[in-house]
């Protein structure tokens, strides 16, 4: 993944400043505040992977319009949720269609493509924050992990996830497996709580694990 090369216009000030003045208007309370800290999160990721990417700092404004939108239509009940999958022909897998935790996800960067001209990389990374995918690219992997282990999360699962990629990254490791080894660890962390709950598991979450994993060549889910 190293010297990825980005050429699409970023967001620009005045759609970023538009994004975070509109914020409020969509979410409120300990989601506000985890919004905002998903954002911090993943502004710190890009700090330290970008110029180990040789990916422009201008692009970081993708970052902040990604985390300031991913849950927007969070607040959205299951049906108001299909409704817009159906609107904007949104597949959904069938054990994902009441589930908002995944919905939101799928329904959010239509809702702010159509409300502030988001481009494909802000898109990306707000589609797929919540399942993760298959061969996901840096934008995609900043905004997923940053809403697993952004500082007001207090799972354990989440806590270990962020200490193991920061006392990880750069120094034993390099970095871009630290931050893939440590969305391992979340994507087998969430398949876990779903299975001990006999909650459906979206098939994006499974490819996404199983893409590390090949990857890697790893036999079997990472816990350190």
């Amino acid at each position: 993944m190293k010297n990825e090369t980005y050429e699409h216009i970023p967001t620009s000030v005045e759609c970023l400043g538009k994004i975070r003045e509109a914020v409020p208007s969509f979410l409120s309370g300990k989601r506000l505040i985890h919004t905002f800290s998903v954002e911090k999160e993943a502004l710190r990721l890009a700090e330290i992977l970008f110029p180990f990417l040789g990916i422009d700092r201008k692009y970081f404004s993708d970052i902040s319009a990604a985390a300031l939108l991913h849950d927007i239509t969070k607040y959205l009940t299951p049906q108001e949720q299909n409704k817009l999958c159906k609107k904007y022909s949104i597949p959904v897998d069938e054990e994902s269609r009441e589930n908002t935790a995944v919905l939101h996800s799928r329904t959010a960067p239509y809702i702010a493509r159509e409300k502030f001209g988001i481009n494909n990389t802000v898109f990306g990374a707000i589609f797929c924050h919540t399942t993760g995918k298959e061969n996901m690219n840096i934008f995609e992997k900043i905004i997923f992990i940053a809403d697993y282990i952004e500082e007001t999360r207090t799972h354990e699962s989440c806590l270990k996830a962020r200490e193991y990629f920061y006392s990880h990254a750069g120094k034993d490791m390099d970095l871009i497996k630290a931050l893939d080894m440590t969305i391992i660890m979340s994507l087998d962390a969430t398949i876990s709580y779903l299975e001990s709950t006999n909650s459906g598991i979206d098939s994006a979450t499974i490819k996404a694990r199983d893409f590390l994993l090949a990857e890697y060549a790893l036999q079997r889910s990472v816990q350190e």
